[in-house]
């Protein structure tokens, strides 16, 4: 896990190390919504291989999906649109870790774009996979590190990981395919990527405001308010759609 680290001390120094590791983790912000619901699947996909019931699988895997991208792109908006704010509140002594946020955060969010892909594989009978998964992902992360870090400093090692990390998971895809007839993606992956441009659009659109918080508040919410809302009215995900009408309904009991 801190091949990367190790790598950038030895390379860059110990103050590039910092910069580079505050930033990283920043990225990583983009995969809680995805653990969380990572811990909650597993157990009903356990379950349905236990009844063989690869219709359950085939569903948990397209849900966990969309629902993982919907929230892993809006993170991944908010804080692509406020990098400046981001900078600005961390310190000049930061400035250079923006590329290190987009490149970490996007293999995070392709990683969540996958859905239930290391469940499904971590409890059917070809686990084992998952250990020869990991091992690739080393691989390919010390591979990556030694040729781009040299070359490319902290962004060099950002960049190494959004290689490896989305290599080992887009095969994960690839092998439960190729397998098991089990796949994530439809149109509407494309739509909530498409709706996700527009949202960021409308919040680089907005000036630059002086105060930080002030810009960082306005700016989110205009993004979210888009995102959210475009992604309600084309029923990008129906686990999202529902929890706004419960939303609305509680509202009209209030009034």
């Amino acid at each position: 896990l801190n091949v990367d680290t190790i790598l950038v001390n030895e390379y860059l120094g110990l103050t590039l190390t910092g910069v580079y590791v505050i930033s990283f983790f920043f990225g990583t912000i983009i995969l809680v919504p995805a653990v969380a619901l990572g811990k909650i699947s597993s157990t009903f996909i356990a379950e349905a291989w236990k009844n063989k019931d690869m219709k359950m699988i085939s569903d948990i895997y397209f849900k966990s999906s969309i629902n993982q991208l919907f929230a892993a792109l809006l993170l991944y908006i908010l804080m692509v649109a406020n990098l400046h704010n981001i900078i600005s509140i961390l310190g000049q002594e930061y400035e250079g870790g923006e590329w290190v946020i987009i490149l970490i955060a996007l293999s995070k969010l392709i990683v969540s774009s996958t859905g239930s892909s290391v469940q499904i594989i971590g409890t059917s009978h070809k686990f084992k996979v998952q250990t020869y998964s990991m091992a690739v992902l080393v691989l390919l992360s010390v591979i990556f590190y030694l040729i781009f870090i040299p070359l490319y400093g902290i962004t060099g090692a950002a960049l190494g990981s959004l290689f490896s990390i989305s290599i080992a998971a887009l095969l994960r895809v690839f092998y439960l395919k190729q397998s098991m007839n089990l796949f994530p993606y439809r149109l509407v992956h494309l739509k909530c990527v498409a709706i996700g441009l527009v949202a960021f659009a409308v919040g680089k659109f907005i000036p630059f405001l002086n105060n930080n918080f002030i810009d960082l508040i306005i700016r989110s919410s205009a993004v979210s308010v888009v995102f959210i809302g475009l992604c309600y009215l084309f029923h990008i995900t129906e686990d999202m759609n529902q929890i706004v009408h419960k939303v609305f309904k509680r509202i009209k009991i209030i009034r």
